[in-house]
């Protein structure tokens, strides 16, 4: 099998285990392969190994990230939803109050005409009374 020449200027076995790990790699194949890695004993076959492993866990976290963008709008949508309801419901409610405050205010500008009505006949008949009064005598 041929070998591929490496860079390792500033890195570590250490560091490329490290990453390996991070990368969500096995222990074990993370310790053998920083150690080859750090010898400049990597094969091409190798190589295409960890190409395939990341590929497939790159597309295992593109599939999750999907699934929860897909989650979120349908939360997303379901608050919308939700807040809507709540929205129409308040406005029905204000509608309601202000129509009975239009209906109440109606029925007290007609009593007022009434009161008015009343009083203005009443005073009509004090000034006819005085009137009849100063007459009389």
């Amino acid at each position: 099998m041929e070998t591929v020449s490496t860079n390792i200027a500033g890195v570590s076995q250490e560091q490329i285990y490290k990453e390996f790990l991070r990368l969500g790699m096995e222990q074990l194949i993370a310790q053998d392969l920083s150690k080859r890695y750090y010898h400049n004993e990597l094969t091409y076959r190798d190589l295409e190994n960890l190409e395939k492993q990341f590929d497939i866990k790159f597309d295992n976290l593109v599939s999750k990230i999907e699934s929860v963008k897909s989650e979120l709008n349908t939360k997303i949508d379901n608050v919308e939803k939700n807040l809507n309801l709540k929205i129409d419901s308040v406005k029905n409610e204000l509608t309601a109050k202000i129509d009975n405050i239009e209906k109440n205010l109606m029925s007290l500008t007609e009593m007022l005409k009434w009161v008015l009505g009343i009083m203005g006949a009443m005073s009509i008949t004090m000034i006819a009374g005085l009137i009849f009064a100063f007459i009389s005598k």
